[in-house]
């Protein structure tokens, strides 16, 4: 969801439903929670490329504080994952290794894109 849309698109866009990777300003917990300190610490707000970067960080984090000692224990470890709450939003893996999410639903309205979650 780019707001340059809003500017070239404006009225063909109006109460469109969209889909997108991310949503900084979402209301789910753990989301909101990763905005805040990402605006806290870097002064703006997360972007999706920040928010799986994050992502990516803790589910590696989680298996090794989890006790995974090589790169096959790791990576069985993350294909277990079921419904993780990151940032980017709730994800799992499927066998092939691929990330499986949910997108953030927004609408836009007026000049700006609202959250539907």
């Amino acid at each position: 969801h780019d707001p340059e849309l809003l500017e070239i698109e404006r009225q063909h866009v109006a109460g469109a439903v969209i889909a997108s990777s991310f949503d900084p300003d979402s209301r789910f917990p753990f989301v909101a929670e990763f905005s805040r300190n990402f605006e806290e610490t870097f002064g703006s707000k997360p972007d999706a490329y920040a928010a799986q970067a994050y992502d990516a960080a803790n589910l590696v984090q989680v298996q090794l504080a989890a006790g995974a000692d090589s790169r096959d224990a790791v990576r069985s470890g993350l294909l277990a994952t079921r419904a993780y709450p990151g940032a980017s939003g709730v994800l799992r893996f499927l066998p092939d290794g691929n990330a499986v999410k949910r997108p953030f639903l927004m609408k836009v309205k007026g000049r700006r894109f609202v959250s539907l979650d």
